[in-house]
């Protein structure tokens, strides 16, 4: 079973290679004052996480930010998303690892400023979803990101359970982001 998961792991990684090298899209740092769309991406293993993440949602929206979530719910995770979230779940996984939910496709193809990644461990579902995003920066909370993301936050251990906590810990960061192609005039 473990070379089963082997092979897939590394015909994952194959198709993101493949992804990231035909990607076109233009990334680079984003003033977090103009950002107004940002993209959340999540893990969800239980009630709390979701609840976490709709939190974060909110203080999105009350800093001024129009944000939209998608999660991905592991196959032994004892949560149900309401109607109202988008979502996914490992059923929804091809061979490789891949999201085949049109959910996945309708994220992907919004163009947020920022993008939002959060997991505790490593989730390549979560991670091929990131490559696809055509967001101009992308945010992540584990290092499996570090070829996906343009920046990765890494929290202590006690933390890193409580996504609004990891949120809060993103903001002083991503307030300190300046455009890089300001001019110095």
């Amino acid at each position: 079973m473990k070379v089963l998961h082997g092979i897939r792991k590394w015909s994952h990684a194959r198709a993101l290679r493949r992804l990231l090298q035909r990607s076109k899209q233009r990334r680079g740092s984003v003033d977090w004052e103009q950002a107004r769309s940002v993209g959340l991406l999540g893990v969800v293993e239980t009630e709390s996480d979701l609840k976490r993440l709709l939190e974060v949602k909110k203080q999105l929206k009350k800093l001024g930010k129009k944000a939209e979530l998608l999660c991905f719910v592991p196959e032994k995770a004892p949560v149900e998303l309401p109607p109202t979230v988008k979502g996914f779940t490992s059923k929804e996984l091809d061979w490789a690892l891949r999201p085949k939910a049109s959910a996945v496709a309708e994220f992907a193809e919004k163009p947020f400023h920022i993008l939002l990644s959060f997991s505790r461990a490593a989730s390549l579902p979560l991670q091929y979803v990131a490559a696809l995003s055509r967001a101009s920066f992308r945010v992540g909370t584990h290092t499996e990101l570090a070829g996906v993301s343009e920046l990765i936050v890494e929290t202590r251990e006690d933390q890193s359970k409580d996504y609004l906590q990891v949120f809060k810990e993103m903001i002083p960061l991503l307030q300190i982001m300046r455009n890089t192609h300001e001019s110095n005039a």
